[in-house]
């Protein structure tokens, strides 16, 4: 089921925060404080927010969505370490896209490291195309290790 968190207040937050705090994100993000940091900042931004994948099991799949260029740009997602390959990621995503296109997005980017070979065929199955074999990040910057992938709603 999905589960969308627009703002820290929400009940299901703190199962995102610890997803991200005992996942890949930990590397780039930090410890459980830096995580509560971090989403404090997230959530500053204007029309940022988190969705979650839950089953009986609790929170699955988490992911990011912020407003990125003439679109919105898809972040941090991830899967809890017992619950992949198990399809929780891919029906986040698509349940994301079909809500993102109910409120009129066009277009949805992501950032994905080519190294990341799961995320990548993920995006693909999911209707990503690669649109740069760079990444231009949120705060400017341009990486030639991070592909950017689209779709258009």
């Amino acid at each position: 089921m999905l589960v969308l968190m627009e703002s820290m207040s929400h009940p299901q937050l703190s199962a995102a925060m610890r997803l991200y705090a005992n996942s890949r994100e930990r590397d780039r993000i930090g410890d459980a404080r830096a995580v509560y940091e971090f989403f404090l900042d997230f959530f500053s931004q204007k029309d940022a927010f988190c969705a979650g994948w839950v089953t009986e099991d609790g929170m699955c799949s988490v992911l990011r969505i912020q407003h990125y260029t003439d679109g919105v740009l898809l972040t941090g997602v991830e899967t809890a370490p017992l619950q992949r390959s198990r399809g929780h990621a891919y029906a986040l995503i698509c349940t994301v896209l079909a809500h993102l296109r109910q409120r009129g997005v066009r277009k949805v980017y992501s950032h994905v490291d080519r190294k990341n070979i799961p995320s990548l065929k993920l995006h693909e199955k999911c209707g990503f195309y690669k649109l740069r074999d760079t990444a231009r990040l949120l705060d400017g910057s341009v990486t030639a290790k991070m592909d950017t992938l689209c779709i258009e709603l």
